[in-house]
């Protein structure tokens, strides 16, 4: 039976494998573009590309295009490797709706930018249209901490307070803590799970997430980084997310042209009547936009590659990796046709 490592060592021949090395390594072009690729081939063929210390940022058209992306990545390099970053609201940032358990998930995205294990980001135009906190302001937003570490429980909860934090009898959702003999819950905005953390005098003897229905422990960890409620959204302290990531990252996009212009659109928009009229929701959403022309010289000055069946690119000079690789037939449940082929 063949295995997904298996189908990705005959996808990854030798010269698919220099040729991806020179179009994509550090000193390759700035513009290049990766052909043929249909399906799931398109994850396959990132999978390839060579190992950097910069995150790759992987640009999808809309969001189920980027879901298949990343669940193909997942698949194929773990969870650990591939992060997901979508739009923090619901329908579309002028509507005003916050997403909570997508802004938690861009949290944990932020967050996981810090980790060496991180080697995509696969997102989308409407999220990135959306600010991040600035490196700088997001140490100022969380609170690390490590087993065998020095803190007194007291000063914990004191700087969970300033983050934002509220004092519950038990924590079930994210921005909340309890504090209960030795025990600080906390339910961080960067994580699925609540940490209970176990201190002993001024030493953290033990961190592990539980569950919130059964507050039974579930798994050990040497060190939390807790980050904020909301991300801190700090108008003065927000940047896009290529700014975040630095000029060093790689973007791999199914359409950089049509990436800008819905950026560029979405920029332009304001909040929408029906949101004003309802008085509900965020009415402040579409100060959380970034900047477009600060946006499109920060996402045209970095290396970027172009993929696809038949991808296009401004520059007519752009070098071309054909893959070969093709969308599957539709066989519409002829079967004759299906065992002819």
């Amino acid at each position: 039976m063949l295995t997904l490592k298996d189908a990705l060592a005959r996808f990854g021949t030798a010269g698919r494998v220099d040729a991806l090395k020179k179009l994509a390594g550090a000193r390759g072009p700035q513009r290049f573009l990766l052909k043929g690729l249909a399906g799931s081939s398109a994850a396959m063929a990132m999978c390839l590309l060579p190992k950097s210390r910069h995150i790759t940022l992987i640009v999808a058209d809309d969001v189920d295009d980027a879901g298949y992306m990343y669940s193909d990545l997942s698949a194929l390099l773990g969870t650990d490797a591939v992060q997901f970053f979508p739009s923090g609201y619901k329908r579309g940032i002028r509507f005003g709706q916050p997403d909570a358990p997508a802004q938690i998930l861009r949290t944990e995205t932020i967050a996981a930018c810090r980790s060496k294990a991180t080697a995509f980001i696969v997102t989308y135009p409407e999220a990135l249209a959306e600010k991040v906190p600035a490196p700088e302001r997001l140490e100022a937003l969380s609170l690390s901490l490590c087993k065998g570490g020095r803190m007194l429980l007291s000063e914990a909860a004191a700087r969970l307070r300033e983050l934002g934090f509220v004092k519950v009898d038990y924590v079930y959702e994210p921005g909340q803590y309890s504090v209960r003999g030795s025990l600080l819950d906390v339910f961080s905005f960067s994580h699925e799970l609540p940490f209970r953390i176990d201190f002993f005098d001024d030493e953290i003897d033990s961190l592990r997430t539980f569950n919130v229905e059964t507050q039974l422990s579930e798994t050990q960890v040497e060190e939390v980084r807790i980050m904020a409620p909301g991300s801190g959204r700090d108008d003065n302290n927000m940047v896009s997310l290529p700014a975040f990531l630095g000029p060093g990252t790689l973007v791999m996009a199914r359409n950089p042209a049509l990436a800008i212009a819905k950026i560029r659109e979405i920029a332009s928009q304001t909040l929408s009547a029906s949101a004003q009229y309802a008085g509900e929701g965020d009415a402040s959403a579409m100060s959380n936009v970034v900047d477009y022309p600060s946006f499109e010289r920060e996402f045209t000055t970095m290396r970027t590659g172009a993929f696809g069946v038949s991808p296009s690119m401004e520059d007519p000079a752009a070098p071309v990796l054909d893959f070969g690789c093709s969308p599957q037939g539709l066989y519409h449940k002829n079967f004759s046709l299906i065992s002819e082929s």
